[in-house]
């Protein structure tokens, strides 16, 4: 091969890894993601929506009721996560996703900040789940510090981080507002 030659193959594979990089941050309704790498030291996550889950019957511990869906479904299913992992900060665990809401109105999540541990699963008793607000079309990040695992040393591994959607409704305006 002549120079010419291999600079003209070297261009080709620089767009097709361009054209595949590209290719790669869109979502399956062609909508662009970022979809940021895991930190050095962070495990990286997967967002779950237990709220849209229809195929059974569920017990909510944060308010002891049985409930098969989100309160409103489609707020629900318009709730997406991206960049989720878990990390140590100090004593406790860090869970941070970037949640986007695609509802045209206000929406009212219930968050679970779940991770494993050796010890076990944490983030998922009484009082650990996070309610967060967000506008039509939002989109936050969020670093919920979830806490000092019980029997687990400072910077155990930590096996996963599976944060999930436990409930979404709309958020009723205040009138006096």
């Amino acid at each position: 091969m002549t120079r010419v030659d291999l600079a003209l193959a070297a261009v080709a594979a620089a767009l097709l890894a361009l054209v595949a990089t590209v290719a790669s941050i869109r979502d399956a309704r062609g909508e662009d993601r970022h979809d940021a790498p895991t930190p050095p030291g962070a495990t990286a996550g997967t967002w779950q929506k237990f709220c849209a889950e229809h195929d059974q019957p569920r017990f909510r511990l944060f308010v002891g009721t049985r409930d098969e869906s989100c309160r409103h479904q489609q707020a629900g299913d318009s709730i997406e996560a991206d960049e989720v992992w878990c990390r140590w900060s100090g004593a406790n665990v860090l869970v941070h996703l970037r949640v986007r809401n695609s509802f045209g109105e206000p929406v009212t999540t219930e968050l679970t900040p779940r991770y494993v541990t050796a010890s076990g699963q944490h983030g998922t008793f009484t009082g650990s789940h996070v309610v967060v607000t967000l506008a039509p079309n939002e989109m936050t990040t969020l670093e919920i510090v979830a806490g000092t695992p019980k029997n687990t040393p400072d910077g155990a591994r930590i096996a996963s981080c599976t944060p999930r959607l436990e409930d979404a409704y709309l958020t009723v305006a205040d009138p006096a507002a």
